[in-house]
């Protein structure tokens, strides 16, 4: 994997046995968008992608519908398919603007003062055939030859792909494997009060959800065989607002995040995940996950999902040594524990995809460098290593997998306030150049956290 540009747009294409995953950001002006977009299919079309996964970041609620609506637009224009879709309302952030998201309190800002100049995030996840003409001849060395040499194209058994999607969840199938993208479901929230109830509405996009992945791309997908969760709240760690008996709506003392953990909590135990797949029968499996601040006061929803009927494949909840497993972490942290995994890595074909969950500067269960958000950033970056490092990988009975920082195939990171902007990035070019890495303003679960950072990577067991 080899990161790379085409025009504007940063990207890498890890190849696997039978496929090549493309990761792409870009960070632009919105009236600019659609050229972008266009640059995107023209890459697609060199490397012969699909996208199936396409993930905005804007910072104008009240323009998230128009906006999804005039995409799906475009891809109707131009004769592709349209991929899941989601919008998130985070503003982006980069050297351009830092004085636009220079806020400790980016919901407080008027959703509707944004105008043309605004930016706009997007990052794109795109699928291809593997095959040996186009492995290290295109320039995109894939993890197959970086990491162990090149085969003969004998050995690179051609399989069928099939890739189907719409704006709601797309498809990736091979090799008796098959992906689902779920877009976000759920409904931007402008004021504290029409966000109110968050347990409630968090339950009912929950359920949503699994009617989804039941109804949208048969068969069925049941909700245990998701792999990935984002969970997007608006004032993550502000105070819950309730409706009464006689309608008012009123301000608690109750966290909106701690509301967004019981919800997940009490949906969770209705579910077994991955129970025929699952690498280690004693630990509990919970998807990967990010839970992370938007600008308003809505709740979204977004998972990956994994469906197979091979034996061999497998699906691992990888821990951190330096971490307690966040569904361990203590009452004093939030009555209902938050229920996912570090990361979850799915083995199959001598190669892992491996999602890493939201990081933040935590060891043990204790948040570490209190004001200093370039340390935090170290501190993140150090746990991500370790979580995706090949030791790692062997203490969870799997020797020969993992990947280094340079081997990430693309990164989000949150930044809760604009002014530490600077030195969060500066940290990150330093740790891990030239990987497509997009930077939003997204509130940290915890009010002292100054950063949090997800990703994704792919790693071929080493002879």
């Amino acid at each position: 994997m080899v990161p790379a540009r085409f025009e504007k747009i940063t990207y890498t294409i890890s190849s696997l046995r039978y496929v090549r995953w493309l990761h792409a950001c870009q960070t632009t002006k919105q009236a600019e968008l659609f050229a972008a977009l266009e640059s995107l299919d023209r890459l697609v079309q060199s490397q012969q992608l699909d996208i199936v996964e396409l993930n905005l970041f804007a910072s104008d609620l009240a323009q998230i519908g128009t906006l999804k609506r005039e995409i799906i637009e475009f891809y109707q224009k131009v004769g592709k398919l349209t991929p899941a879709i989601t919008l998130i309302p985070q503003p982006p952030i980069s050297n351009s603007n830092t004085g636009k998201c220079d806020t400790e309190h980016p919901n407080k800002t008027d959703p509707t003062s944004r105008d043309s100049t605004s930016l706009i995030a997007w990052e794109a996840i795109g699928v291809g055939a593997m095959d040996s003409e186009q492995d290290g001849v295109s320039g995109q060395t894939g993890l197959l030859s970086e990491q162990t040499g090149q085969r003969e194209a004998a050995e690179r058994c051609h399989v069928e792909l099939s890739v189907r999607s719409t704006p709601r969840i797309a498809e990736v199938e091979y090799a008796g494997i098959r992906w689902l993208h779920l877009a976000g479901c759920g409904t931007p929230a402008i004021t504290p009060q029409s966000g109110a109830n968050v347990y409630q509405r968090s339950l009912a996009l929950f359920d949503e959800m699994r009617q989804n992945l039941k109804t949208l791309l048969p068969p069925t997908v049941t909700f245990g065989e998701i792999v990935r969760t984002w969970l997007y709240l608006g004032d993550i760690v502000g105070s819950l607002w309730t409706h009464q008996a006689d309608q008012t709506v009123v301000e608690t003392n109750v966290q909106r995040y701690q509301e967004l953990n019981r919800a997940r909590t009490d949906f969770f135990d209705t579910v077994t995940f991955q129970t025929a797949r699952i690498a280690q029968p004693n630990m509990p499996f919970y998807p990967a996950s990010t839970g992370i601040g938007t600008d308003g006061y809505g709740v979204l929803f977004a998972a990956r999902a994994l469906q197979s009927d091979r034996n061999d494949l497998r699906v691992v909840a990888l821990e951190n040594p330096r971490q307690v497993s966040a569904f361990d972490y203590g009452q004093h942290y939030s009555p209902s524990s938050p229920k996912f995994s570090r990361a979850a890595a799915v083995i199959a074909d001598d190669s892992a995809v491996i999602f890493i969950s939201g990081t933040a500067s935590i060891t043990d269960s204790e948040s570490r460098h209190l004001n200093d958000a370039a340390k935090q950033t170290e501190e993140t970056l150090r746990n991500v290593a370790t979580l995706i490092s090949e030791t790692n990988f062997a203490a969870h009975a799997y020797p020969g997998y993992g990947v280094t920082l340079e081997q990430l195939a693309g990164i989000r990171v949150y930044v809760k306030n604009g002014g530490d902007y600077a030195q969060i990035r500066q940290v990150c070019e330093r740790e891990i150049p030239r990987i497509p890495t997009i930077y939003i303003i997204g509130d940290v679960c915890r009010s002292e956290l100054l950063v949090e950072i997800e990703g994704i990577a792919y790693s071929v067991r080493s002879a």
